[in-house]
């Protein structure tokens, strides 16, 4: 693919985890260093030190968890996706201009909502994704969850699926 910006180009190393943006990508290292290579024109390239335990990479902004349940955000910010609130998280997960997050089992998201992709439905959830606009979740059953955008069904999970 392209490497306008050095997207394409990974630096050496061993990794255990990979998060992609819009034109950069960050790695997750298993001493919990992130690294990022590519665009950085909003500072989502530059992370801070820290020891990280799951990274999540958004269109540009990335947060990563830390060990003892904070979110820690770096980059665009033009909408409060870099801004987490206070908490203790367990996962991660970053769209286009929101994040969500789980505490415990209750989805907590920040950032732009203006399809609702920030305004999580009540439940239980074990997993959770962010696409562009939308953001979907698993609940202990396996069934699927979306709320945001459904421009194009990605809201809609189709009634038979369970992964």
């Amino acid at each position: 693919g392209s490497d306008d910006y050095g997207q394409s180009s990974p630096p050496d190393g061993s990794f255990t985890g990979i998060v992609a943006g819009a034109q950069h990508n960050c790695a997750l290292d298993g001493a919990g260093n992130v690294t990022c290579w590519g665009m950085n024109v909003s500072g989502q390239s530059s992370p801070p030190a820290g020891s990280f335990i799951a990274i999540a990479g958004g269109y540009i902004h990335n947060c990563s968890l830390v060990g003892w349940g904070k979110v820690t955000c770096w980059g665009w910010d033009t909408y409060g996706q870099s801004s987490p609130p206070d908490g203790w998280f367990t996962a991660i997960a970053a769209g286009h201009y929101h994040t969500c997050a789980l505490q415990e089992t209750k989805a907590t998201c920040w950032g732009d909502d203006i399809f609702g992709q920030s305004s999580p439905p009540g439940g239980s959830f074990t997993a959770l994704a962010a696409g562009g606009d939308n953001t979907c979740a698993l609940n202990s059953a396996g069934k699927v969850t979306c709320w945001g955008a459904n421009h194009y069904g990605q809201s809609t999970p189709p009634p038979e699926f369970t992964p």
